[in-house]
């Protein structure tokens, strides 16, 4: 047996948590005291993502629920049910006042049962579950600790339980080294047979409370079997089929994985590898730990000289950066019946004040769903804080970190250069050039068929199929109609925010008549946009450009606000009148119902130049749809050019990517 360490180049690839739609019976108003409270379930998009979760758990799914009051538990050890009003029916009526209250549940999101109730000597303020490995498997326990500290000032009556998986789920991908140009072709027939999980805890207590595992040393450690079979492992990747949750590992607690081929020159052959992380350097930095609410895809890559690779790597819906500490997508923004991500694709924030790097994103040319990432320290420590390629990589499909510029490659490559050398990778995991492609003479094109003329998939590739977004499933990339539902809908000359300005217009995308005030008012750079203007379901946006405690990083904040078909701006015709209506009760601009911020992190200009323009400015955010050489692109920016909805933005562009809900998922 061969003992190998792991060596990951692309990180943890983590499932985020995302709500569920807003349920249509949910009372908006403050109850009377002594109102009996309502308890909702939610799952939290973390584990399976699947395009159905936008939808409740199924009726009849059990609970088992606690409720912490001071010193009291009044449903303590107490099973709910789900009812098909999207309520659990929990027994005895909960009366709910202003003494803070914290609601704790778990379940197993099946109708089978609940998780076992707790021993009646539990601590009262520490629920515990225990669970443990049968017949190789595990349940999917779901845990929900959002609710402490409640009051009915702050929450009403209905209280809604997020729902998050306990577990850590794995899945398995496998690919071999392409020898079709090779003489001695090892890996020709090689299959892949067994796929075993080592070094797992057996079994564990789970503190809802805090959201974490216990584990008692005497029960030692085991193996998981994931896959027994005969595979035949093709130069593409290949998913392996199943999945497996386990517990997740203490930060002194090593997790190997044995692989055993079959075929390779002959024979079997075991390979057993140990999950450590791994420094760009080669330097062994510790344990890999799973973690609770995560997914993690490994790669297995065979090798003609060795089998020697397995990677945590990345896939078109699951590529987290592996220097990331939290890799969760956010909590989901309504805006106009829409579902937005918070957070630009490949976040760690949606805090623009406070925390405006950690909301850049990836950056991603269109139709390529290759991920670019801004080396920060690199960026920090140029001279004169160039902004050019050397500062942005991504990971090609063994895992490696590649520089779209470095030592070795000096070169930027271009359409043109690169057309009929190297096979362009257009999905993760590919083979081909991972490197970023530059258009030549400014044509947009990033790659050029065999006439020199932009390959015609490209056009196809993002308008044809969900499934080739690098959103996350259950997710999509917007399209120029979604945009138009928070955005002026017609586009304004930069620079925007100067004196007071007001429009009524037909919008050219989506021919509904509009009225826009915009420029310098009351001291701040700000659009208010009345939407569907006359319809029943009128509605308001506010669309204010901050700068951040990030000295010279700008983002831009949207608000949603409720609207009626009568409101308008007409008489409003300069800025006194306007601040007035703020005050005089005829315009709310105080309470919106939604907030979406956009960091202004620029993009990548695919030109001679090789810069990361308007790094801090403005923020270009990619449509799925083309429009002939060009696309349509959502264009924030008050410095030159245009804001608004442009059509003809180059798809070689590095741009950022906000996803919006697909309900149409399967």
């Amino acid at each position: 047996m061969i003992l190998k360490q792991l060596k990951y180049g692309a990180g943890i690839l983590a499932l985020l948590g995302i709500t569920a739609c807003t349920h249509e019976d949910a009372i908006s108003v403050t109850p009377s005291e002594e109102q009996e409270t309502i308890l909702s379930a939610r799952k939290s998009h973390i584990i399976t993502r699947a395009g159905d979760e936008v939808t409740q758990f199924e009726v009849g799914t059990k609970y088992l629920l606690y409720a912490n009051r001071g010193n009291e538990w009044p449903l303590y050890n107490t099973e709910g049910t789900e009812q098909a009003n999207n309520t659990i029916g929990y027994g005895s009526p909960l009366v709910y006042d202003d003494t803070p209250i914290s609601i704790y549940g778990v379940t197993y999101g099946t109708a089978a049962s609940s998780p076992s109730q707790a021993p009646e000597n539990t601590p009262l303020d520490n629920p515990m579950i225990e669970e443990e490995v049968t017949d190789n498997s595990l349940p999917d326990l779901m845990y929900s600790n959002n609710l402490t500290n409640q009051t009915l000032a702050s929450n009403g009556y209905r209280l809604e339980m997020d729902f998050k998986h306990a577990m850590s789920k794995v899945k398995f991908m496998i690919v071999k080294q392409d020898e079709s140009e090779d003489t001695d072709k090892k890996l020709e027939g090689v299959t892949l047979k067994a796929i075993t999980v080592k070094r797992t805890h057996q079994s564990g207590t789970f503190d809802i409370v805090k959201g974490t595992w216990h584990y008692d040393n005497s029960d030692g450690f085991g193996e998981r079997n994931y896959f027994n079979g005969d595979q035949s492992i093709t130069t593409s990747n290949t998913e392996v089929p199943g999945e497996l949750l386990l517990f997740p590992n203490a930060d002194n607690e090593e997790v190997s994985i044995s692989v055993t081929l079959g075929n390779l020159e002959g024979e079997d052959k075991e390979v057993e590898y140990k999950l450590r992380k791994v420094d760009e350097e080669g330097n062994d930095v510790g344990v890999f730990q799973f973690e609770v609410n995560h997914q993690y895809t490994l790669l297995i890559t065979v090798l003609k000289d060795e089998v020697r690779t397995i990677a945590i790597a990345p896939q078109v819906y699951d590529w987290i950066d592996k220097n990331r500490d939290d890799n969760y997508l956010g909590q989901p923004v309504t805006f106009a019946n829409l579902m937005w991500m918070d957070r630009n694709l490949g976040a760690k924030s949606a805090d623009c004040e406070n925390d405006w790097e950690a909301c850049r994103g990836y950056y991603y040319q269109y139709a390529r769903n290759i991920p670019y990432i801004l080396d920060k320290e690199k960026y920090d420590a140029a001279p004169n804080k160039i902004p050019v390629y050397p500062f942005l990589y991504t990971y090609n499909q063994y895992g490696e970190k590649v520089y779209s510029v470095d030592d070795v490659q000096t070169t930027v490559l271009t359409s043109q250069t690169i057309r009929g050398r190297k096979k362009i990778a257009v999905n993760p995991g590919e083979d081909g050039e991972y490197r970023f492609i530059s258009d030549v003479n400014n044509g947009g094109y990033w790659m050029l068929d065999e006439n020199g003329q932009e390959e015609s998939f490209i056009n196809e590739f993002w308008t044809s199929s969900v499934e080739n977004h690098p959103c996350p499933k259950g997710w999509r990339l917007p399209t120029k109609e979604d945009f138009a539902s928070f955005m002026p809908d017609i586009t304004l000359n930069a620079p925007w925010s100067k004196g007071f300005n007001s429009r009524i217009y037909n919008g050219a995308v989506l021919g509904i008549r509009e009225q826009l005030v915009y420029g310098e008012i009351g001291d701040e750079k700000a659009m208010y946009l009345i939407k569907r203007q006359g319809h029943p379901d009128c509605y308001r946006i506010r669309i204010l450009m901050k700068e951040s405690k990030e000295s010279g990083k700008w983002y831009f904040e949207f608000a949603y606000f409720s609207g009626d078909p009568t409101m308008t701006f007409e008489d409003l015709t300069t800025e006194e009148k306007f601040l007035e209506s703020m005050t005089n009760r005829r315009f709310d601009w105080s309470t919106p119902t939604a907030i979406m911020e956009v960091p202004a992190c620029g993009f990548i200009h695919p030109s001679t130049e090789n810069r990361l323009n308007g790094d801090g400015i403005n923020a270009l955010l990619r449509a799925d749809e083309p429009n002939e050489q060009y696309n349509w692109i959502c264009y924030l920016r008050d410095d030159a050019y245009q804001f608004g909805l442009i059509k003809t933005s180059r798809k070689a562009l590095g741009d950022q990517i906000r996803c919006v809900r697909d309900v149409t998922a399967k």
